[in-house]
């Protein structure tokens, strides 16, 4: 069952998510998983990084990854990336590295 964890049921209004976040909020992780892809109920983004939902939004950066790499991200990140550009060129008929 999917519930809510954090912030939890004591942060109701805009000035409590604001001091959740200024109290908790860190830049020494990799947040993988946090819209990880797939295609099963509990993922957010498909196989081709649309964002559940919304429309014309794709995801494409480390979050979609299941689970961190045990390397530097940044190389499957870039990966990602390229990939949701590619997707997001073929509809179009455009091939190739972008200009």
């Amino acid at each position: 069952m999917l519930a809510e964890r954090l912030p939890g049921p004591g942060v109701a209004g805009d000035q409590d998510y604001f001091h959740h976040a200024c109290r908790n909020a860190s830049t020494d992780h990799l947040p993988a998983g946090a819209c990880r892809m797939g295609a099963d109920p509990e993922t957010v983004v498909d196989p081709q990084l649309c964002f559940d939902g919304i429309a014309a939004l794709r995801e494409a950066d480390a979050t979609v990854m299941p689970r961190p790499v045990l390397s530097n991200p940044n190389a499957a990140t870039i990966m990602i990336s390229e990939k949701a550009a590619s997707m997001i060129r073929a509809p179009h008929g455009l091939q190739g590295a972008s200009p």
